[in-house]
């Protein structure tokens, strides 16, 4: 049995899902129960670096403030003054260290299990990928990509990414989190929470432009594809999907093409090289799922079609980048689950009924 036909829409997840929710939240008790009380201290940790890092600097400034001119002590005194400085912003960055690793050590058990347990809900089999939160990496999320040296595979995603064509904008920040493995129709799918953005300027001049946020899918297709067919949504007006930006997208030909749906024509833009085959590609269930999450989301999915591969951009603000539960209980595992299941189920339905037209 197909997804589709398994969990047809969003009311459907949520009702299998409060069904078997009791099993999944036994079972993250007792996977991950053990390392809750460390998360806790954890956030302990973190406090207290805070109080350690900047406590001193706060005293210093305060001390200037109400000394008036200053006047250059003995050395005794200034070697004694610095090491009431750096001893405390010292200990800061260890408690700060030992947060990042307590939290991590959670959240990778935590968050392994959630996938786990969604793609049991959605009925698919796969392998999930999540990538260790160090210090490091609270450092680069700071920092353009231009200034990241990336795991292969974040290299792969952007790689991926590029071939798609599907981010046109000026981009220079990626954040990329989980990343799933599936096989749908004897075909690898690939998934990855992703984040894009373009950052400018330093300091107060500082400037982010939110570019897309939510699920980055491949699907490797049974042939090879003549031409390029691109989808967007109407309130889609930046890089990919402004249509006047579609025929200097590929150095093929890409136009605006009309196929004759008349219900999807104002809301869904079609451009491709090979109308014929964009036809063939993009059958009514295929353009009725886009419409039927299109209708109460109003987000703007970008899709492509290029050499042997489906791309999509599909976005979600409930996607939850380098995050994870804040305590285990129902609810929370509840809503965690169902942020990773609402927009795959709709990622595994597009992908179901382009698959229908290779087999």
């Amino acid at each position: 049995m197909s997804l589709t036909e398994d969990i047809s829409n969003e009311e459907a997840l949520r009702v299998k899902l409060q069904t078997n929710l009791p099993h999944y939240v036994e079972k993250i008790r007792t996977d991950a129960g053990p390392l809750e009380g460390n998360f806790i201290k954890a956030g302990q940790y973190l406090k207290s670096s805070a109080l350690l890092f900047f406590g001193p600097l706060i005293v210093v400034k305060v001390l200037s403030e109400l000394s008036g001119p200053f006047t250059f002590p003995d050395t005794i005194t200034l070697v004694a003054c610095i090491a009431a400085v750096l001893v405390p912003m010292c200990w800061g960055i260890v408690y700060f260290k030992k947060s990042l690793a307590l939290r991590n050590n959670f959240a990778l058990v935590v968050n392994d299990l959630m996938y786990i347990n969604a793609l049991t809900l959605l009925g698919l089999t796969g392998t999930h990928f999540r990538q260790s939160f160090t210090p490091s990496k609270a450092t680069k999320l700071f920092l353009r990509q231009s200034q990241i040296t990336q795991p292969p595979e974040r290299q792969q995603v952007l790689s991926l990414l590029d071939h798609s064509e599907l981010v046109t904008e000026t981009r220079n920040t990626f954040l990329i989190d989980d990343l799933l493995t599936l096989t749908i129709g004897g075909k690898p799918l690939f998934v990855s929470e992703i984040d894009i953005s373009n950052v400018t300027g330093t300091g107060k001049n500082r400037h982010t432009k939110k570019i897309f946020h939510g699920y980055f899918a491949v699907l490797d297709l049974s042939k090879t594809l003549s031409g390029k067919t691109f989808i967007s949504t109407e309130g889609d007006e930046d890089g990919f999907g402004h249509l006047s930006f579609w025929p200097s997208l590929t150095k093929k030909e890409v136009t605006e093409t009309i196929l004759e749906w008349n219900e999807f024509e104002q809301l869904l833009h079609v451009a491709t090289s090979d109308p014929v085959e964009a036809r063939y590609i993009l059958t009514p269930d295929f353009m009725h799922h886009l419409y039927d999450w299109w209708l109460p989301n109003k987000g703007n999915i970008r899709l492509s079609f290029v050499d042997t591969r489906l791309y999509i951009l599909f976005p979600d603000p409930g996607v939850r980048i380098y995050g994870t539960i804040k305590k285990i209980s129902d609810e929370e595992i509840k809503d965690f689950i169902y942020s990773i299941a609402k927009p795959l189920l709709h990622v595994v339905h597009l992908v179901e009924d382009v698959q229908r037209r290779f087999i």
